[in-house]
Parts: C-alpha cells; sequence; structure tokens
C-alpha cells in the first residue's frame, strides 16, 4: 500500500529528483557593475547566466549600486543576502529569494495514520534544506511543524494533502474489499441451543444469532439514506454482512468488508469466554402440617431450627401463600427433617440435582400427563393434561462490596397435582396448581427454603384381623377402613 502511495503522490508531485536541493551550476562565472539596479532584476540576471529561474519575493526592493564581484555562485548569493537580508531557497525546479522576517512556521495535521509516510516522502522529494526548509514531528501527536521560506510551507503542505487524498481513497478501496474468515470457538457455541418441556421451545440464542440481532439493528437504526451514497455504495450496503455457523468446528463464518474483520474478532473474542460451572440441588420435602412445629417453624415470623434463626419472609394467609428463608446451615435441617421422617411425619419425596452455566437456564421437571376425551358434535379427541412440579432456575455468579462471589438465582416453581376425588360441574378432573416466582442470593454455603403452601391429603388405614380379614367374601367382616384427612405443608430446599 505504501509504494502505491509513493508512486501515486510522484505523479501528482512533479519532484523530478530527490536531490534537487543540490544547484548544478551551468554557464560562465557572473560579472556585473552598475549605478543602480534593482536587486530583484540582479537575481533574475544572475539566474538567467546560469539557467535557473529565480522566483523573488514582492518585498524585496532594495538597490544594488557597484560593482558585483566574481565568486563561486554560492558566495554571491550568500554575499547578496548578508548586505540585504535575504535567504535563498532551491527546490530543484526554481530559485526562491525572500527578505529575512517571511521565513515563518506552519503547523500541519494530515488525516489519517501518515505520520511516517509524510517524513519519508518529503525526506525522498528533498524539499527540506537547513535553515530554510525543515519539518519535525510534534511530540506523539500526529501533527508537524513546517520552519522555512513561503515556498517550503506550501510543498510540504501540498505533499501532506496529496497524501491524505491517497490514504483516503485507498482506505475506500479497502472498505469495499470483501474477505471471509472463520472464527473458531471456545466455549461459546455458534448455533442456537433448543430444549422443550411440556410442549414449550426454550432457545438460546448461539454467537451467530447474537451477530445477526446487531447488524439488523444496526440496519434498522442506520442514519443514511439512499440519496447520500452512489450506486456501487448503495449494492454493497444493501448486501451487508453474512454470519453463519459451521457446526462441525463450532465456528462463525463471517463474509463482509475486509476492513471490518478486527472488529467482529474482538467482538466474538469478548462473546466465546469461560463460563462458570454451577450445581443446583434441590430437595423437595412434605412435612405433616400439624407436625410442622417439631421443625421449629413459625411461618408467620421466624424459624428456629437446630439453634438456627431462620427469619423468614411470609406471605401466608389461610394456607395459600408462601415463605423463603436463606438457611446456613442445611445439613443440621435436614438431620430435622429425617428424624420426622423415621416417625412417617415428613417424607424427602425427590433430591435431584443438575449443573448448569452461569446465566443459562436449568430445568427440572418431573410430571404426570393423563389424556381426557372431548367430545363434540362429530368429533371426539383426546386432550392431554400434565401436572407435576417444575423448576426453572437461572443462576448468577455475581460478586458484593467485598468482592466475594455470590449466586444470584432467579427461580420459578410450578407444583400441581390431580385432585383423584375432586370433578368438576362436568365430570373432568381438576388440578391443583401452585406457583412461586422469587429471587435469591446465596453466599457460599448458605441454601435457600421455599415454601408453606398447605395441601390436604386423604389417608386411608386399613384394620383387620390376621388371616379371617384375607377370607373371599366374608373377610370384609373381618376388617374395617379409616380414611384420616392431613394437611402437609411442601418444601423446597434449594442449594447453589
Amino acid at each position: 500500500m505504501r509504494a502505491l502511495l509513493f508512486l501515486f503522490i510522484l505523479i501528482l508531485l512533479p519532484i523530478e529528483a530527490f536531490s534537487a536541493s543540490t544547484l548544478d551550476w551551468k554557464g560562465p562565472p557572473f560579472f556585473v557593475m552598475t549605478h543602480g539596479m534593482l536587486v530583484s532584476e540582479l537575481l533574475k540576471n544572475f539566474g538567467a547566466n546560469y539557467d535557473i529561474p529565480v522566483i523573488t519575493s514582492p518585498s524585496i526592493r532594495d538597490v544594488f549600486i557597484g560593482r558585483f564581484e566574481k565568486g563561486t555562485p554560492e558566495q554571491q548569493l550568500d554575499r547578496l543576502a548578508r548586505t540585504y537580508n535575504l535567504v535563498w531557497y532551491y527546490d530543484g525546479k526554481a530559485l526562491y529569494v525572500y527578505k529575512n522576517n517571511e521565513v515563518k512556521s506552519s503547523v500541519i495535521t494530515p488525516e489519517f495514520d501518515t505520520r511516517e509516510q509524510l517524513k519519508e516522502y518529503v525526506l525522498q522529494a528533498g524539499v527540506l534544506a537547513e535553515g530554510t526548509c525543515q519539518l519535525r514531528q510534534i511530540g506523539v501527536s500526529q501533527s508537524f511543524e513546517i520552519y522555512g521560506v513561503p515556498e517550503c510551507v506550501k510543498h510540504i503542505t501540498d505533499i501532506a494533502s496529496q497524501l491524505s487524498v491517497a490514504s483516503r481513497n485507498q482506505a475506500q478501496v479497502d472498505q469495499q474489499k470483501e474477505n471471509v474468515q472463520v472464527f473458531p470457538l471456545k466455549y461459546a457455541s455458534a448455533t442456537d441451543v433448543t430444549y422443550q418441556y411440556r410442549n414449550q421451545s426454550v432457545i438460546i440464542p448461539g454467537v451467530v444469532t447474537v451477530l445477526q440481532r446487531m447488524n439488523n439493528s444496526q440496519a434498522v437504526n442506520s442514519a443514511s439514506t439512499p440519496t447520500q451514497l452512489n450506486a456501487a455504495q448503495q449494492e454493497t450496503e444493501s448486501s451487508g454482512p453474512t454470519f453463519s455457523a459451521d457446526p462441525r468446528q463450532n465456528a462463525v463464518v463471517v463474509r463482509d468488508h475486509d476492513a471490518n474483520m478486527p472488529m467482529y474478532q474482538r467482538l466474538i473474542s469478548q462473546l466465546d469466554h469461560r463460563q462458570d460451572a454451577i450445581e443446583i440441588t434441590v430437595s423437595i420435602i412434605d412435612v405433616n402440617a400439624e407436625d410442622l412445629g417439631a421443625l421449629g417453624i413459625d411461618w408467620a415470623a421466624n424459624a428456629d431450627i437446630g439453634g438456627m434463626n431462620l427469619q423468614l419472609n411470609t406471605n401466608l394467609s389461610s394456607g395459600s401463600g408462601y415463605a423463603t428463608s436463606v438457611i446456613t446451615n442445611a445439613s443440621d435441617f435436614m438431620v430435622r427433617v429425617n428424624a420426622l421422617e423415621q416417625k412417617s411425619q415428613a417424607k424427602v419425596l425427590s433430591q435431584p440435582s443438575v449443573v448448569t452455566l452461569n446465566n443459562v437456564q436449568a430445568v427440572l421437571d418431573k410430571n404426570t400427563t393423563f389424556y381426557t376425551k372431548l367430545v363434540g358434535d362429530k368429533v371426539a379427541k383426546l386432550a392431554s393434561i400434565t401436572s407435576g412440579t417444575l423448576m426453572q432456575v437461572t443462576p448468577r455468579v455475581v460478586k458484593n462490596e467485598a468482592g466475594i462471589a455470590e449466586v444470584l438465582l432467579l427461580l420459578s416453581i410450578q407444583d400441581g397435582s390431580q385432585q383423584s376425588s375432586a370433578l368438576g360441574a362436568d365430570g373432568m378432573p381438576q388440578v391443583q396448581n401452585s406457583e412461586i416466582d422469587t429471587q435469591a442470593t446465596l453466599k457460599s454455603g448458605q441454601s435457600l427454603l421455599l415454601g408453606g403452601f398447605v395441601q390436604d391429603q386423604d389417608i386411608v388405614t386399613e384394620r383387620k384381623i390376621p388371616l379371617l380379614g384375607d377370607i373371599y367374601l366374608i373377610g370384609n367382616f373381618f376388617k374395617s377402613k379409616e380414611t384420616t384427612k392431613v394437611q402437609t405443608v411442601r418444601l423446597f430446599l434449594i442449594k447453589a
């Protein structure tokens, strides 16, 4: 690219040689004697003698009287300069002569990052001269100070301007150049991850989907209008970047302008970072409501379990609400539950666990599906009804003010069961559902206790005389059944 820019500048700037500042004097020695001649006229005659164009400043109005002594051309020029306060500068094509007070400094700031190129091209052009044309960079900025005669300032400014134009044109060409690049991923998924539960689909967007949504958002919010773009730009903009996934390599394939590839590299690297793995364990416990006091739980205020004060938050009202609590010692709590379980006063229904990634939703679902017949005028079909325990949890690792990692849990629990003894007005079975939506932050070693929903259960107890109660038909006379209504409280103990 630098070679192309240099050739471009050589075409635009008529510099015939890089050693243009070296004068090649051709001609006989110059001598003159006069009673009165303008210095500007004398200088032009001097240049004509050596076949060198001389351009003098309008500020030179001095008159030369006397004898112009012989000597080398440089000596003659220096003698005139000392006598009339002049300064001369040769750019390779013409000799410029100015007054001393016309030497000035100027600051330029080229467009784009052309600092090294500007210094290189000015040196190669041979326009610099000690005392009459100097160039220096200002600190680490992109600005330069030019010190010299007006022609020097103009010459270097033209080089900087045309270099900026060449860089701008080259940048536009590079921006329109398309490229295809593959970005392999280590941790993130290039494709979408989809899973289903209870006839619902959950889609976790992959990196390709994230890039496509970002590009669509930019296209909608773009301030450019077709009138601001030429035909070629409109065609390029209309196509836009293309993102696709290669599942075999778990890689993102991007087709876009070559100048945008570094931006995609940085963005994809930020999206592809390692996520922490978090294990979530849930204990589902049923406790007899009348025996709940044995655990020391007071849903209306707080709980005292094994000497631990749980400080419960409660919205209970006639068994329709729920309470939450943070337990610092889940092992002691489970010891109390196991003691009640030995007395048939509590029951641990299940203890599922799952490992998920930070900020990725996990689903624990245990359900039962039954079917009921729907009869219409001319058709009949079976409809499925699903009930059971469904927990959706999204863990998120956050750091508190002390820099200690904590786990923020976003929880949604649905607990349902079919009421076999309850039928609706149309004879259809009924399903009882309870739902909890909450958030909690757990420190290391802590567990979250949710519960408080009261359920009515019918427990059938059969009593019979051994052997006689098992005789066919007449055995019913020697046994009896007793139905007892029991209220149970369902608890969820969650540890992450």
